[in-house]
């Protein structure tokens, strides 16, 4: 990573930049991880529990004071992450999962927004700007037909669906003139999925996969990001497993 601040003389706007930092988005990441996972008597659900925490140090992202300075100090992230899921099999295919998992992330990344102009009188500052917590849903059908289909294997169909929705900590929302609201800024998305599989040997086998993902959020400002927008992927292929 090179900035593009290097162009700019930073005695011009104050001498805040980072211009000289080579890794500002380099990071390195230690994860913890522990999971366990139970039969439910005889009756064919699963329990699946599993936490993740992740420390994420960044190299030489530097942190911005309440005054839009830089100070000495590196951003460090952290995530915590929650999920809990009971699966069902109905046999060796055919089953179904609900699921839900919980996402913590903190980071001691601030924002200075001078919302573009020379006048430092309304200028925002947004402490721990990229911090949030996130809470997803999901559910997954898996149902293997009872007939073969041009080879001697059934062919096996998976339907998804999960919702997330996200709330950061401190970020403000803005409207599409780019000025600041009173609501925290959230995300709430939902995705739909279907899947069709079949085998045509043991290790071979041909897909098609129909996702659409709808993203919606009260961020209203899309000029340096799109937050508002609809994602739909159709996919056909064949892999090899051995």
């Amino acid at each position: 990573y090179e900035s593009l601040l290097t162009m700019v003389d930073p005695d011009v706007i104050g001498g805040t930049l980072n211009a000289m930092a080579k890794k500002e988005k380099d990071n390195l990441t230690y994860s913890f991880y522990v999971a366990n996972e139970m039969k439910l008597g005889n009756s064919g659900w699963m329990g699946l529990l599993s936490f993740t925490y992740d420390y994420v140090p960044y190299f030489d992202q530097l942190i911005i004071s309440s005054i839009g300075e830089l100070t000495d100090a590196k951003r460090i992230d952290r995530f915590a992450t929650l999920d809990v899921s009971f699966p069902y099999y109905k046999d060796a295919i055919s089953g179904m999962e609900i699921g839900y998992s919980l996402v913590v992330k903190t980071a001691d990344q601030n924002y200075y927004d001078c919302l573009e102009n020379l006048d430092p009188g309304d200028d925002v500052f947004i402490e721990n700007y990229y911090s949030y917590v996130e809470h997803i849903i999901k559910l997954s059908l898996t149902y293997e037909f009872p007939f073969e289909l041009f080879t001697k294997y059934k062919p096996a169909a998976i339907f998804g669906f999960s919702f997330d929705t996200l709330t950061y900590s401190n970020r403000l929302a803005k409207e599409q003139n780019g000025n600041y609201t009173n609501e925290k800024q959230q995300e709430n998305n939902y995705k739909l999925s279907f899947d069709v599989k079949q085998n045509i040997t043991d290790f071979w086998n041909y897909y098609f996969n129909a996702t659409f993902i709808r993203y919606l959020s009260n961020m209203k400002w899309e000029a340096y990001g799109t937050y508002n927008y609809t994602y739909l992927t159709l996919s056909l292929g064949t892999s090899l497993s051995f």
